[in-house]
């Protein structure tokens, strides 16, 4: 037995679409119906961001070795976790009166807290000077005011902590500088001694003829000089980390 197929006129598949034009819209319309619901439905989100440049501090590299990219996310990093940490976010929920249905609900702080937490994106970011980069920090939530509201305050604590890491960092450069200043003065009057021992044991082979004589003192003299002006930086340095600490 064998089968025939006849090609369809181009008439024919048009009557055959009117007929059953319907099994062809009624899906498009309730798919469209649907979508349209889901968005209605969906609650208005609104985001606040700005920018934060992190400038490094202001100490020679000769002194202390400037921090590299990687120091600069870990250090971002750690004052993320305490900006983030539930101690921080609890309050300005309370304060900005943020998911009042899920409070009033009864839902757990605890979760509600990991909920705004979801809502905070911080992003490292690099300026056209590669050297200082930029903290990026957005916030979402169904009120628009909330979103600015907190998006300021999340970047007035993150430039608070980072004063408090900043003013910490700096002391403990100061102690170094202080340090390094001491040991410096110590070799500058041992080298002072060492000159005088020379020339009291050599004070009848005086005058310079004596080349060996020339030679010690040259180069205790070199030795002096490298050692002055290591220590004309670290005051230079310790001036300057001064005013940046003034200016915290």
């Amino acid at each position: 037995m064998q089968t025939e197929f006849r090609h369809r006129s181009f008439a024919e598949i048009l009557q055959i679409i009117k007929r059953r034009k319907w099994f062809l819209i009624l899906p498009t319309i309730s798919i469209g119906v649907a979508i349209a619901y889901v968005v209605l439905k969906l609650p208005n989100l609104y985001e606040s961001t700005t920018l934060l440049v992190l400038k490094p501090p202001k100490i020679s590299e000769k002194v202390v070795q400037s921090l590299s990219n990687e120091d600069m996310s870990q250090r971002v990093q750690a004052i993320s976790q305490e900006v983030l940490s539930r101690s921080s976010l609890e309050p300005m929920i309370i304060k900005h009166g943020l998911f009042e249905e899920e409070r009033q609900a009864g839902t757990d702080m605890a979760l509600i807290v990991e909920k705004m937490r979801s809502n905070i994106k911080i992003e490292i970011e690099k300026t056209d000077n590669e050297k200082i980069p930029a903290l990026r920090i957005s916030y979402r939530d169904r009120s628009p005011e909330a979103a600015r509201n907190v998006t300021a305050e999340l970047a007035s604590k993150f430039i608070n902590t980072q004063i408090i890491t900043s003013t910490q960092s700096a002391e403990i450069t100061r102690e170094f500088i202080e340090q390094r200043l001491a040991e410096a003065k110590k070799e500058l009057d041992e080298i002072e001694k060492q000159r005088l021992e020379i020339m009291n044991q050599n004070v009848e082979t005086l005058p310079e003829s004596s080349q060996g004589l020339i030679a010690q003192l040259d180069g205790l003299r070199k030795r002096e000089e490298t050692i002055s002006k290591e220590k004309e930086t670290l005051i230079m340095e310790r001036g300057r980390l001064n005013d940046g600490l003034r200016a915290l």
